[in-house]
């Protein structure tokens, strides 16, 4: 699990994701350098392609998230759905990756782990995702 050495195990691309979050929400909460992040987490290429793709593209990713939220602000989001839908973007931006699995795969992860109280977070970050998806002609 965390920390564990990735080297001699195969991992869902779905776990991956995962993973990809955990280190993510750590660098933006804790402000944890992305080597201790992923030395904590463990990486695999996957892995360090979408954190390296979510960190080196978070501005253009952050306006297009900024531009498709409606009375909201990225500050106003939790970390963890930050993350997510930081890689979500990401994907959307700079992959082939079909969009239907990409909002899903999102969605699922929300479903998971970013549900607070009454707020329906994985609602809120699908129809934002629909959004950056149709606002991108994708």
């Amino acid at each position: 699990m965390l920390g564990e050495k990735m080297n001699d195990k195969q991992i869902s691309k779905k776990e991956e994701r995962i993973r990809s979050m955990q280190i993510l929400y750590m660098i933006d909460l804790v402000e944890a350098n992305q080597i201790e992040a992923e030395t904590y987490i463990g990486k695999t290429d996957f892995i360090e392609k979408i954190v390296n793709g979510v960190l080196e593209n978070i501005s253009p990713i952050d306006d297009v998230i900024n531009k498709n939220l409606t009375n909201y602000s990225l500050k106003r989001l939790s970390y963890i759905d930050k993350a997510i839908i930081r890689i979500a973007t990401y994907e959307l931006l700079y992959t082939e990756l079909s969009p239907t699995i990409i909002i899903n795969e999102a969605v699922e992860l929300s479903k998971k782990f970013s549900t607070i109280d009454d707020f329906d977070s994985k609602s809120f970050n699908n129809k934002l995702l629909d959004n950056v998806r149709i606002s991108l002609g994708k």
